[in-house]
């Protein structure tokens, strides 16, 4: 299976759009794959009115090269073979796959994360901590890579605060 990508979209091309040529123009056993963390891929794959049997997300967590995981969202349309095929090149890249069901909004860890920075968010707004060790605590006593205040920051504040609406949060 080969393996293509689009490093970014121009600003004047919707997502649905691209998603849309895509389907036009790849041959029906192309996998297209979403990294989205925040939109259901059900809500994506409606853009593919050809084969929305060969769509599915793979969100991989940041930094990429450190954290060897990828959740793969499955839509309610995604078939077997497109799934199977893109979970063997990425774990031939040496990465671990988790599949889960996409057809909810945002994957479970970027829901599991707004929870962790809405609650960081609280705690220092009162005062109980500053940014610096609600990050420390995060990464050295949870284990994580990088603490949910460092890495809204480093991912963009505008777009956690919309994948944590997108989840039903509220920051």
């Amino acid at each position: 299976m080969p393996v293509e990508r689009a490093a970014r979209l121009p600003e004047s091309v919707t997502v649905v759009d691209a998603l849309a040529e895509f389907d036009e123009h790849c041959p029906p056993g192309t996998v297209i794959a979403t990294n989205t963390s925040a939109l259901p891929v059900d809500h994506l794959a409606a853009a593919l009115t050809r084969h929305p049997e060969r769509f599915l997300g793979a969100h991989f967590f940041f930094p990429a090269p450190r954290e060897p995981l990828c959740e793969m969202q499955r839509g309610s349309a995604t078939a077997a073979w497109a799934l199977r095929g893109a979970r063997d090149v990425i774990e031939s890249w040496g990465m671990r796959c988790l599949v889960i069901d996409g057809t909810v909004a945002g994957s479970v860890a970027s829901r599991l994360f707004g929870v962790l920075v809405a609650e960081a968010m609280r705690l220092r707004g009162a005062g109980a901590a500053t940014a610096e060790d609600i990050d420390l605590l995060c990464e050295q006593g949870l284990g994580q890579a990088m603490g949910p205040l460092r890495s809204m920051e480093l991912i963009g504040r505008d777009t956690v605060l919309r994948a944590m609406r997108h989840g039903g949060l509220r920051p």
